[in-house]
């Protein structure tokens, strides 16, 4: 006689109590979205790479306050050429930015089923760790404190 214990269920608690977001996630899973984010990046990035643009932000144009993602692009070109603090002093978030967008580009050129399993997988640790919502929530701070010290 064989005895079959069933194994213990894991129960996975959100570190954050509130509400998270699992924008990217949701993203990941629109293979079309990503490719069109992707594609849209690269152009932006060979462009300011190649020096055709400078500032193309159109809140800033309409507004005159520069939004959360002004100078990432140039930080992010200033991170493919190895130039590591001054892509940190154009835009804190621009390591990010590019892991993001290297996540974007690798999963959504993998086999369906592969795609949808690690879809699953981010969003899973998304809404658990509140990474989302923590990394917004500090780009807007980190944009607020921007602006506040460039009025000085």
């Amino acid at each position: 006689m064989v005895m079959r214990v069933a194994a213990p269920s894991i129960r996975i608690t959100p570190i954050l109590r509130w509400r998270t977001f699992p924008l990217f996630s949701k993203l990941l899973e629109h293979r079309g979205w990503s490719i069109w984010v992707v594609a849209f990046a690269a152009v932006q990035l060979c462009l300011v790479n190649a020096g055709l643009i400078g500032s193309v932000c159109v809140i800033r144009s309409l507004t005159g306050v520069p939004c959360p993602g002004c100078g990432l692009s140039r930080a992010v070109v200033h991170l493919f050429r190895g130039e590591w603090s001054e892509s940190i002093h154009d835009h804190l978030f621009a390591p990010v930015f590019l892991l993001g967008l290297l996540i974007l580009t690798l999963v959504s050129t993998f086999p369906s089923k592969w795609h949808r399993r690690i879809v699953a997988q981010i969003a899973v640790w998304e809404e658990c760790t509140g990474i989302t919502t923590i990394l917004v929530g500090l780009l807007l701070l980190y944009w607020s404190t921007r602006l506040v010290l460039t009025q000085v």
